[in-house]
């Protein structure tokens, strides 16, 4: 080996000790603020997550948005805040991976009805009240509400929705709602066949029927399954209670609908058998994806 690859192998050699001896200095001992400094600038890892992982910056940046909802809602100030969050964003890289294995996504158009829709129930659709309210009681935009927060829990919702459309996952249940569906293409009275399935002791007093409904305030699943529907059609439908059978008593159409179409309803009877089993199924499956913490919090 000639004298200048002699020289590079050792300035490799004493790069590779400065950065082992930077990485122990990282993640070991108490979080000092030097450390800080550099854990916001470079997204090194707190965590590995299957082939994924959580970087500390990720819960320095949650940090103070969970300070101050303890603040805003008068709680204690938890002292191991850092360790929750990070143990919340291992289960939210968890969830995550599950739902691409599943092809389980949330698209923009969803996020933003959800969002929307928070909205409207908290302010009564004024946008700019509702951007005010996160400022001042959380210290966050729309945007972080939006994808950091919201995203997560329609995420998890979407994902209980696939296990419920998953016949072989409840067998029972679905072979209860063959049963009535096979009955009610027969001719059965669709009455008598809520008071027979329907898990939904709410509405078996007016025999599976909530009267009209807006139709953009279904949930998409609803939507899509009701779209093109005409009257008397059966529908089935999972959702993150249960699986559905519907059948229409008058569709989504221009005959139903409001001043200059903004209102549309949509007028149905429902069967609802409830599934069981997907918080034990979500949970085995995600302690299947593996996880390590590399750094300890204070």
């Amino acid at each position: 080996m000639n004298k200048h690859w002699v020289k590079i192998v050792i300035v490799l050699l004493v790069l590779v000790a400065l950065a082992t001896g930077a990485l122990a200095w990282l993640y070991t001992g108490k979080i000092t603020e030097a450390k800080l400094k550099v854990f916001k600038a470079i997204p090194l890892p707190a965590a590995i997550v299957g082939n994924t992982t959580v970087a500390v910056r990720e819960v320095l940046a949650k940090l103070p948005i969970a300070q101050k909802f303890q603040t805003t809602n008068n709680q204690n100030t938890d002292s191991a805040l850092e360790s929750s969050l990070l143990d919340n964003l291992i289960q939210e890289r968890q969830v995550e991976i599950l739902s691409g294995k599943k092809n389980v996504s949330v698209s923009p158009a969803e996020l933003s009805e959800i969002y929307n829709s928070f909205v409207q129930q908290a302010t009564n659709g004024d946008q700019d009240k509702f951007t005010k309210i996160l400022n001042d009681s959380y210290g966050i935009t729309p945007d972080i509400f939006k994808n950091e927060v919201l995203r997560s829990q329609l995420l998890k919702n979407k994902l209980a929705v696939w296990y419920n459309s998953q016949e072989n996952l409840s067998t029972t249940q679905y072979k209860k709602l063959r049963d009535a569906e096979a009955k009610a293409k027969s001719g059965q009275n669709f009455d008598e066949l809520v008071q027979t399935y329907s898990d939904d002791q709410g509405s078996k007093a007016y025999n599976g029927d909530s009267g009209p409904l807006q139709y953009d305030k279904l949930t998409l699943e609803f939507q899509k399954a009701l779209n093109g529907a005409n009257t008397g059609d059966l529908r089935i439908v999972s959702s993150g209670v249960g699986v559905h059978l519907i059948k229409v008593l008058e569709p989504a159409s221009a005959n139903s609908a409001g001043p200059n179409n903004t209102a549309k309803t949509v007028h149905f009877q429902n069967i609802l058998l409830k599934i069981d089993g997907f918080d034990n199924w979500l949970s085995q499956n995600m302690a299947a994806i593996k996880s390590r913490k590399l750094i300890k919090f204070n």
